[in-house]
């Protein structure tokens, strides 16, 4: 290894070490925390250019709409509780009482349904929850006990946009204001996010569900699972769809769809969920049952990969996508699709196992 490549490496492992002591930060009482790194953690892959180049600034509009993508998940009624689970030691986080109570009022069990149905009330919805971001999580992230360093990212104000958001505010109704909501990632950090992604994500997933689980006197090994695994039973109604795109063809071994336990059809993501979460139309694949069982949260081959791309640029495919987005009312997300896959396969080291 050159010696740039050697400090490239410590340099990841320098941010790594910072991102774990961070966590272990006991101060902060809401999981905002988590929402932000993770929000983050997408957004530099899907908001990178045709070019493959990550994004170096976020917008905290962008990070808002992230951030209710992912508490969207949280906002139903955990058994053992028969109730949302809280999310601050005081009582529940204002942003998932927020998006609680936009989910009640659109009645509508995805986001892109309620977002399409009450446009109206998700701007309301997206101008608190940015306005929220912007007062509190993102000033005080980056704190270790009484001291910032800001080696995530930098922004334009801090603590004290607390005491007057009136900036903000004119800026949410494009009135005159000179507040920057521009979200400036630190040099490589962006490069550092994508490189650490299996190793950051599920440790802060595993942290969050922790803290909630404390906050409501719950075991944390199943909480874990509704706050953060795909709910594969949303995504199987695309099944008949995607064959028909494949012939009735398994995607991965181009073998018949059938009906026994091993050849039965499966929606698959095809960048794995445990990368990047993403449901969009344009991530799912048809397989085999005991395909899809085998690739799990693997990556798959190079050879997939532009088979899957091939798949992306096809009309005729497209097409049919486009028919189950607007008869399911779901999302396609082909673009930011290509992105994460590009990214993901563009940074792969050599020592990653690829599936099939």
């Amino acid at each position: 290894m050159s010696l740039q490549k050697n400090a490239e490496a410590l340099d990841a492992i320098v941010f790594a070490e910072k991102i774990l002591a961070l966590l272990d930060q006991g101060a902060f009482t809401s999981t905002y925390k988590f929402a932000v790194l993770l929000g983050l953690m997408d957004l530099v892959v899907e908001q990178a250019d045709s070019s493959g180049t990550l994004a170096s600034v976020i917008t905290t509009r962008q990070l808002a709409e992230k951030i209710i993508d992912v508490y969207w998940a949280h906002t139903v009624a955990y058994s053992p509780l028969n109730a949302v689970p809280k999310q601050n030691t005081r009582g529940q986080a204002e942003i998932i009482s927020k998006v609680e109570c936009f989910r009640e009022k659109s009645q509508f069990s995805t986001l892109f349904k309620a977002k399409r149905e009450n446009n109206k009330g998700y701007k309301t919805l997206l101008d608190n929850v940015e306005k929220k971001l912007i007062e509190m999580p993102l000033p005080r992230l980056q704190y270790f006990g009484q001291q910032e360093q800001r080696f995530i990212y930098d922004i334009a104000w801090d603590k004290s946009i607390a005491d007057n958001l009136k900036n903000v505010t004119a800026y949410q109704r494009q009135q005159l204001s000179d507040f920057d909501n521009r979200i400036h990632l630190v040099p490589q950090v962006a490069d550092y996010l994508v490189v650490l992604n299996g190793l950051l994500r599920p440790l802060i997933q595993r942290t969050w569900a922790l803290q909630v689980a404390r906050i409501n006197k719950l075991k944390e090994s199943k909480l874990e699972a509704f706050l953060f695994q795909n709910k594969r039973a949303a995504i199987a109604q695309f099944s008949e769809g995607l064959s028909d795109i494949q012939a009735n063809q398994c995607f991965y071994c181009e073998k018949p769809l059938g009906k026994s336990q091993k050849t039965k059809p499966e929606v698959d993501h095809f960048v794995p969920w445990s990368r990047y979460p993403n449901d969009g139309l344009a991530n799912l694949v048809v397989a085999h049952s005991a395909c899809n069982l085998s690739k799990s949260d693997h990556v798959a081959a190079f050879d997939y990969y532009q088979h899957w791309q091939e798949r992306n640029s096809d009309q005729d495919s497209l097409s049919v996508i486009d028919e189950m987005a607007v008869a399911f009312q779901w999302e396609v997300r082909l673009i930011e699709s290509l992105n994460i896959a590009q990214t993901l396969y563009g940074r792969l080291g050599g020592g990653v196992e690829l599936w099939g």
